[in-house]
């Protein structure tokens, strides 16, 4: 698999920017990536309400886009979401060079916690942050270099499930010997956390064909690849074998029903990091994992967003 760089392709772009309820922020966003949106940023502006801003070549598809967007949006109160009346979409356009720097600018280096820092492949470190070449046993204090470009996955450490997720990762211990399960897996930053804290072998898994790549892409940007295995998949369909953790940050209504099956795929004693659960949906997903003999170790929260550390029984 080869991903281009959205920000080598040159011409004129379109940016939609929409402001939307943070319940449907996540469905939207799963949309524009579906629908090929060649860069996306999801901004929180407070407790209500979040600012997506997508870009598109521009071209003579763009009307059917933002008609298609518009269809998208109506039907979202048949999946319990806010829809249209709590909506608003504004378009602009960039020239290529105008783009590319004021997408560069919104992502500056970010600090996830104590021990992870997230950078941008065209940030030059400085001497007292982390370098590439100095990564290695993360056993100790130093900070773990992430180098991830935001483009067509989700996951680029800036939404609160991704941050979340990360911190409560970047908690837990590795001996080099553990086997992780990263369901969902994105851009793949999990996955590269998870390798980069001393995990043997990741199995990443995607059912979205663009994830993968873009995945694969950054898997060798941080020198990772060989020990990850990246496959096409939904939730835990094809998955084998028992895991020292599994990473799932997806939503609510994706985890629920695998909450069941989660056991069979961990090792005793095993860990499942569990992210995209709002506020209002954390109780159902507790109680769920109770019932499936699992003991809640961590609860981590921000803004309406729920992590949740837990460990399989004996």
């Amino acid at each position: 698999m080869e991903q281009k760089s959205f920000l080598q392709t040159g011409g004129r772009w379109t940016q939609v920017k929409i402001k939307t309820a943070i319940a449907s922020a996540d469905a939207i966003a799963n949309y524009l990536f579906d629908h090929q949106a060649v860069g996306l940023e999801i901004q929180e502006n407070n407790d209500e309400y979040s600012t997506l801003l997508a870009y598109f070549p521009q071209d003579d598809l763009t009307t059917m886009r933002l008609r298609n967007l518009r269809r998208f949006i109506a039907k979202l109160p048949s999946f319990g979401l806010p829809g249209e009346e709590s909506i608003t979409i504004e378009m602009r356009a960039y020239d290529s060079q105008d783009w590319a720097n004021s997408w560069r600018s919104a992502f500056p280096p970010q600090e996830i916690g104590d021990h992870v820092v997230v950078a941008p492949t065209w940030h030059q470190m400085e001497e007292d942050e982390p370098q590439d070449d100095e990564l290695g046993d993360q056993s100790g204090t130093e900070k773990i270099l992430i180098r991830l470009d935001p483009g067509m996955a989700f996951g680029t450490g800036h939404h609160p499930t991704t941050r979340l997720s990360l911190h409560l990762l970047s908690g837990l211990s590795f001996k080099g010997r553990e086997i992780v399960a990263d369901i969902g897996t994105g851009s793949g930053i999990l996955s590269i956390l998870a390798v980069k804290m001393g995990a043997k072998k990741v199995i990443a898994l995607d059912i979205d064909e663009t994830a993968l790549n873009v995945a694969e892409h950054n898997f060798v940007v941080n020198g990772i690849k060989d020990h990850v295995d990246l496959r096409q998949s939904e939730g835990l369909v094809n998955l084998t074998g028992k895991f020292h953790l599994i990473i799932s940050n997806i939503v609510s209504q994706v985890i629920l029903p695998m909450i069941p099956s989660y056991p069979q795929y961990l090792r005793k004693g095993g860990k499942l990091i569990l992210s995209g659960i709002l506020d209002s949906e954390s109780q159902t997903i507790r109680t769920a994992l109770r019932d499936h003999g699992f003991q809640c170790l961590q609860v981590r929260q921000q803004d309406e967003w729920v992590g949740i550390l837990a460990q399989k029984g004996n």
